[in-house]
């Protein structure tokens, strides 16, 4: 089928065109349809965004998970020059006495596949390895490199030299093992093996929706780019990576995009994505927390058309009205074929205010199909007391059995009420509920994250069996009040620290029967994890 039309929305942006005409591409060739656990509830996953330093590792090419370049020269690690790139992220030229730097495998602690890593490219230059990596051979457009355990280092990849007329392109990082079919399966085998049982992916933070640079769809990450670290992940790549396991896709489009980005991102999802999976859309991520900039941006232009007198309102509004330009999109592409794609208006658990004034407002929800909230677990620690919450100098000094003794009261309390009011909402609204995160939610706040004692205690509290037996009671009201709906927990593998304890587990290579919240989920999700 063909698409082409012209049509206008009215919305926060005006009068706006939509999709040119496009010819379909074939869909994968499959005949399986995604498989049902046991137990009949949905869990899905939230993975860690695309960086040097994410603990998953789940591409065979290392070179898609590098650091941008690092300008230098003698002496400065850092000069904050603009090197001359070409449209996929590669260096054409340098200046004699200047270098360009990358890193990969940062900070793993020993935890990355070690020893003979092949290095692929095209074109010519020099370079130079260091930190954990050492050449071992070398031909033209191909390199041997040993990756060795090292600690707390790197793979350090210094350009010293480019021929500006046939500059270095095209570069691989091969993972040992992968040389064979990296092209054709991009996706280290522990890595699918791991995680590929899921329910549903949400792609938010590999898509970067909270700290975005896309906003026109010829600025989108493709698969030729050099790394995923500054601009997310090829809409490619994450097709094919539920294609592979069968699991449902959701997809957080970042605020700043035209309306060409969202229909070519959707007509790609209609055209490529397995037709026995759904796509989730959501417009954004968390539109109503000031920590992110796509709130601060619809607080503006909310105010700005006049939506209503105070910034959070305002902001709120907005975020439904371009949800509503992103659905009106959605429902042209997918004309006929409603039961392929689920229209998401996410909002805070902890206020379902907003959630119904978002709904409400120019009668959104009849345009939605699900509510998304984040109930979590909640426990900020902030270094001050207030009347209903402990400060980071009272906290410090707790036992484990007083950490456990606390969440087993407000904070579990807080958290089944949220599910239930919103269940209540979504009735009111004829739509679903669904949880775009969630998990524990324990956090040392702001200045208090620097009490090493407090974060260290908090992460021995994700470590405890008790915070399994937590998992087990809270995903077990979820289930009890919305009959097991999809569930995306934050997050898969991550560290443990002054940013939070988030990973079900903390390393790749960490043993699944050591992490009590990957038991719980496990067992919740009737076996999915295994």
């Amino acid at each position: 089928m063909k698409y082409a039309s012209l049509f206008a929305i009215l919305g926060g942006m005006g009068l706006v065109m939509a999709c040119h005409a496009v010819d379909p591409v074939e869909p994968p060739e499959k005949d399986t349809a995604p498989a049902l656990t046991a137990s009949g509830n949905r869990l899905g996953m939230n993975f860690y965004a695309i960086k040097d330093w994410n603990r998953d590792l789940p591409f065979v090419d290392m070179m898609k998970m590098a650091r941008p370049w690092i300008p230098q020269r003698d002496g400065v690690w850092d000069t904050r020059e603009e090197l001359p790139l070409d449209e996929y992220g590669y260096v054409t030229r340098l200046e004699p006495d200047q270098r360009a730097t990358t890193l990969m495998l940062t900070d793993l602690q020993g935890h990355h596949p070690t020893g003979e890593y092949v290095f692929l490219y095209e074109g010519e230059g020099e370079w130079e390895w260091s930190g954990i990596a050492r050449l071992v051979e070398a031909a033209p457009g191909r390199q041997v490199i040993d990756v060795q355990p090292g600690g707390g280092a790197w793979v350090q990849l210094t350009l010293v030299a480019v021929n500006p007329e046939n500059y270095p392109r095209a570069m691989r990082f091969i993972r040992p093992g992968y040389e064979n079919r990296y092209a054709q399966n991009p996706y280290a085998t522990d890595f699918l093996k791991r995680w590929g049982g899921v329910d549903t992916i949400r792609f938010m933070d590999w898509m970067l929706a909270n700290r975005t640079d896309q906003e026109e769809w010829s600025n989108r990450p493709t698969p030729r780019h050099r790394t995923f670290h500054t601009s997310g992940v090829a809409l490619e790549w994450m097709i094919d990576l539920c294609n592979r396991t069968q699991s449902h896709a959701w997809f957080a489009l970042p605020h700043p995009v035209t309306d060409e980005y969202m229909c070519e991102f959707a007509r790609i999802v209609r055209d490529t994505l397995h037709p026995d999976l759904k796509a989730y859309y959501e417009f954004s991520n968390e539109v109503w927390n000031t920590m992110f900039a796509q709130t601060r941006w619809a607080q503006e232009r909310g105010v700005a058309a006049g939506l209503a007198e105070h910034p959070w309102e305002a902001g709120w509004l907005y975020y439904a009205e371009q949800s509503q330009r992103l659905f009106d999109i959605l429902d042209e592409v997918y004309e006929g074929a409603h039961e392929r794609y689920v229209r998401v208006v996410a909002t805070q658990a902890a206020n379902d205010h907003i959630g119904r004034r978002k709904l409400s407002h120019r009668d959104l929800y009849h345009r939605a199909d699900a509510i998304a909230i984040g109930p979590y677990l909640t426990f900020n620690v902030a270094v001050q007391s207030r009347d209903d919450r402990p400060g980071a100098q009272e906290v410090q000094d707790w036992t484990l059995d007083q950490v456990f003794e606390y969440l087993r009261g407000a904070p579990m309390a807080n958290s089944k009420r949220w599910m239930e009011r919103f269940k209540t909402l979504a009735d009111e609204f004829d739509l679903k509920l669904i949880a775009y995160e969630g998990g524990q939610h324990l956090t040392a706040l702001n200045e208090a994250a620097n009490n090493e004692k407090l974060v260290s205690l908090l992460a021995d509290a994700n470590r405890d069996p008790r915070m399994g037996e937590l998992y087990t009671e809270y995903f077990n009201h979820w289930t009890e009040v919305t009959g097991g709906n999809l569930f995306c927990h934050w997050t898969a593998t991550g560290t443990y620290g002054r940013h939070g304890y988030w990973g079900l587990l903390e390393w790749r290579t960490q043993d699944p029967a050591t992490s009590p919240k990957y038991q719980a989920l496990n067992a919740w999700s009737g076996g999915a994890l295994e």
